[in-house]
């Protein structure tokens, strides 16, 4: 694909998938959907849960100004969750890509296609 807004229209157009942002390591926005709003800070915090979710246990997943509670962790997915929605977030290489899914979406299947494009990603160095 020729650009990050790219990877998160194919999201977007799944059905799966409320919202999404992609940004790079260093929180650096690199392309997200009107409704996400992310912010360079917001990125930054969720990249850092990936090594230690500490902050996100005590205080919560904030992005795109919504707070979604800590459900769980590892190196490479973080999962939120807030009322009968959530966010879904992966790290690669150079990225991390989340998606935040409503009451009307099934998590699993968000979860899938976030995956499909993190998988893409990661095939590609990034």
């Amino acid at each position: 694909m020729g650009s990050w807004i790219q990877y998160i229209q194919q999201l977007h157009a799944t059905g799966h998938v409320r919202s999404a942002v992609i940004g790079g390591h260093d929180g650096t926005v690199w392309g997200q959907t009107k409704s996400m709003n992310c912010n360079h800070t917001e990125v930054a915090s969720l990249v850092t849960g990936f090594d230690d979710a500490d902050h996100l246990r005590a205080s919560g997943i904030l992005l795109g100004g919504e707070k979604f509670m800590f459900l769980r962790a590892d190196e490479s997915m973080i999962v939120g969750k807030k009322g009968a929605g959530g966010l879904i977030a992966f790290k690669t290489r150079q990225a991390v890509i989340a998606a935040a899914y409503d009451g009307t979406m099934s998590s699993a299947q968000c979860s899938r296609q976030l995956l499909t494009v993190a998988t893409v990603l990661r095939q590609a160095g990034l």
